[in-house]
């Protein structure tokens, strides 16, 4: 989750403690992870399709890529009957998004179960926030001098309408009333 908090303060430049509002100091790890919990969905047993490679005159089938980015550091994979496979038979390389195996599997069908997270919505949750922390403030001028405080407002938005635009299409849970 670290991992995860560290790249949402890069994409919306968010200190430890960049301002306060009534008291309380934003954007601590604890407000950013509460923002990426908002845009988690959890897969389960979910089928990953294995990358043919072609080696010593057989194809043989060792990676099977992950088609989510941003992915808590604790899958868990499994064989076709949901049995765990031991940790001792492959790596999750989280940056590529890659689960490989030490053997060649077979192209044996895998699943995993696993956290993952929308963190550009997540970004633009945290910007459209900045935003209304920001709403009261007023523009200042003086002699000979300008603030513009209300600008931060506009930018603020329209980094959120940045993010929005990055995120992919949102899930959306259907439950039928007449079952």
């Amino acid at each position: 989750m670290e991992a995860l908090i560290t790249e949402l303060r890069g994409l919306t430049n968010a200190g430890t403690a960049d301002y306060s509002v009534v008291g309380q100091a934003y954007w601590t790890d604890e407000q950013l992870q509460n923002r990426l919990d908002q845009r988690r969905s959890d897969i389960k047993f979910y089928e990953l399709a294995p990358i043919e490679e072609y080696a010593s005159g057989a194809y043989v089938y060792k990676d099977y890529p992950i088609p989510y980015k941003y992915i808590e550091r604790d899958v868990d994979v499994l064989d076709f009957q949901g049995n765990a496979y031991g940790t001792a038979l492959y790596s999750v390389d989280y940056d590529r998004g890659m689960v490989s195996f030490v053997a060649d599997t077979g192209g044996a069908a895998v699943y995993i179960n696993a956290a993952v997270y929308d963190l550009y919505r997540a970004a633009a949750d945290v910007w459209r926030q900045k935003a209304a922390h920001v709403a009261s403030r007023y523009d200042v001028k003086t002699d000979n001098q300008t603030l513009t405080r209300s600008q931060l407002i506009g930018n603020f938005m329209q980094m959120a309408q940045v993010y929005e635009s990055m995120a992919g299409p949102q899930q959306v849970q259907v439950f039928r009333s007449d079952e």
